[in-house]
């Protein structure tokens, strides 16, 4: 019906992803929007796969929405296919393939693109679709010589681009001498920071995103500036930034999913987790019922308070002689995360509950001899990963750019601690792991005892 109302003639491509596809039919020339009939039935499920070459409807997140835009796939995209009948799997239909002229879609594929009344990709300069057929004997020839003139066409302007970006690249390779100039000056004046922000160089493999996983990533570096006499945590923006790096591509969480705190005051951690009163906080209402995996990594200082041995995160806004006032309970923590009604959830711990860390006792003015913080109970849907036993520190590198339990944990991950190479590290070979490197580098650089604790809620 679209073409045989001429519907398409006069369209333009206005989205172009090379590796990807090139979309087309829903604008007219100067990006204005063109009326359709109503949208279709998916028939995704028809069995034909998004591979390239191929013709498939566009649509919204709606799986039947799809109206008179389609796309060509560039390349092989397995993750556009059906799987299953509800809105995230339901994929895109097929319903058509190039048979001859791909070097077009790929002449396509190699245009520069911009942004253009808020739509991303659009090719810098016009792709016309000036006809749109229903092949037979009469049109073939027309078709044919239609082809190779939009072929002269875009590999003209293919041409135009390569001289435009090398004159670009030219620029750029000016621009960045300049800047490289100017950081060497910089350097020989500015002194080292105090806080590292650049995390360990390791890749993990990525997976397919989860849109509805969550995250929250807490790294208190900077107490000194409260004034409360609290000892930094030098390395722990580094810290949080990684896990940052591996909750996006190994765990496929979105970064507008990730709740990320630096140096969090205690009203903050509330206004996340809840308090002794109710858990129906922030990450409460971000959580998808049975849906949502969620992770939470703290990076920071923990603490014994009172006297009986309640163990506390610290906040950067803390008081140290108070901390049973002060501080954010990790009984709340616990409690509140096991009421979530997420799919599962993880804790990760880079702190100690000792009273002292590496950079100085937390109770000022005091003997070495504190309270020794008690076992916190673990919910059965909690599993909880610690850089230490309660009674142990949590150490650092020597250079401070990473606490050893995170260092050799984003190290694990990336799969150096995939023992038996089947893709994934378990819980027993990340201790392993950790005890043939953290443990071992705590005892030679500090001569102390560091063991990572894997407890599961019960």
């Amino acid at each position: 019906g679209y073409i045989r109302s001429n519907f398409y003639d006069g369209t333009i491509f206005h989205r172009v992803i090379p590796g990807f596809m090139v979309q087309a039919g829903g604008f007219k020339s100067d990006l204005t929007f063109k009326k359709t009939e109503k949208p279709i039935i998916n028939e995704a499920d028809n069995g034909l796969a998004n591979q390239r070459g191929t013709l498939a409807m566009a649509r919204t997140s709606n799986p039947h929405s799809a109206t008179g835009q389609f796309f060509i796939n560039h390349k092989d995209n397995s993750f556009l296919n059906h799987t299953g009948k509800n809105s995230r799997d339901w994929g895109y239909a097929v319903f058509g393939r190039v048979t001859k002229g791909m070097e077009v879609v790929d002449a396509i594929a190699a245009v520069a693109t911009t942004t253009k009344k808020r739509m991303k990709n659009v090719p810098t300069e016009k792709i016309l679709i000036n006809k749109a057929y229903i092949l037979n004997s009469d049109t073939e020839v027309s078709k044919s010589n239609t082809t190779s003139q939009a072929l002269k066409v875009l590999k003209r302007q293919v041409d135009q681009d390569k001289g435009k970006r090398k004159e670009l690249e030219r620029q750029l390779t000016l621009l960045k001498k300049e800047k490289e100039q100017q950081s060497e000056t910089l350097a020989k004046s500015e002194p080292k920071s105090e806080f590292p922000k650049q995390p360990i160089n390791v890749d993990f493999k990525a997976i397919n995103k989860r849109p509805d996983d969550i995250a929250v990533i807490i790294g208190n570096a900077n107490y000194k500036k409260m004034g409360k006499d609290i000892p930094n945590v030098n390395p722990a923006y580094a810290d949080a930034e990684g896990m940052k790096r591996y909750f996006m591509r190994a765990k496929g969480i979105r970064e507008g999913n990730i709740i990320y705190l630096k140096d969090a005051t205690g009203s903050q951690l509330a206004s996340v987790f809840g308090n002794i009163n109710s858990h129906k906080a922030r990450l409460y209402n971000w959580v998808k019922p049975q849906e949502s995996n969620v992770y939470v990594y703290y990076a920071g200082h923990g603490v014994p308070g009172g006297d009986k041995g309640k163990a506390y995160l610290v906040p950067t806004d803390a008081d140290s002689q108070t901390i049973q006032f002060s501080g954010y309970p990790l009984s709340t923590l616990y409690s509140n995360l096991g009421k979530l009604p997420a799919k599962s959830i993880t804790v990760i711990l880079e702190a100690c509950f000792s009273g002292s860390g590496q950079a100085g006792n937390l109770f000022a003015n005091s003997s070495p001899i504190v309270v020794t913080a008690k076992k916190t109970r673990i919910p059965k849907n909690i599993k909880v990963i610690s850089a230490g036993a309660v009674d142990q520190m949590a150490s650092w590198e020597k250079d401070k750019s990473h606490g050893l339990f995170t260092k050799y944990f984003l190290k694990a991950m990336s799969g150096e601690g995939d023992k038996n190479k089947d893709g994934s590290v378990s819980d027993a070979e990340l201790k392993n792991y950790l005890g043939e490197t953290m443990t071992y580098y705590a005892r030679r650089y500090y001569g102390r005892d560091q063991n990572v604790q894997i407890v599961n809620g019960n």
